[in-house]
């Protein structure tokens, strides 16, 4: 399995609003079907989503399944991470 660092950017406050529960509820079934490894809202803005798949094709599957994207919420980019702990890069 690979890590996919997914940040997802404001594009539009409003429709964000309405649609935030079904965008919650949405990433809470990811997280329920091992597709997701972290998420959190970035402080400053938008979010981030760490995604555990195959392919960067699967990501964006499931990141355009996302109400937010679908309805412009959001934007988002996805990269590739060769995600390591701290023990594991040092080693």
């Amino acid at each position: 399995m690979k890590y996919f660092a997914v940040f997802l950017k404001p594009a539009d406050k409003e429709v964000a609003k309405r649609l935030k529960d079904e965008h919650i509820a949405y990433v809470k079934t990811c997280c329920k079907e091992g597709k997701i490894h972290l998420v959190g809202k970035l402080v400053d803005a938008g979010g981030l989503i760490v995604f555990r798949a195959e392919t960067k094709e699967e990501v964006e599957a499931y990141v355009a399944g996302d109400p937010f994207v679908r309805h412009g919420a959001r934007t988002y980019e996805i990269y590739e991470w060769d995600m390591k702990t701290a023990d594991e890069y040092l080693a």
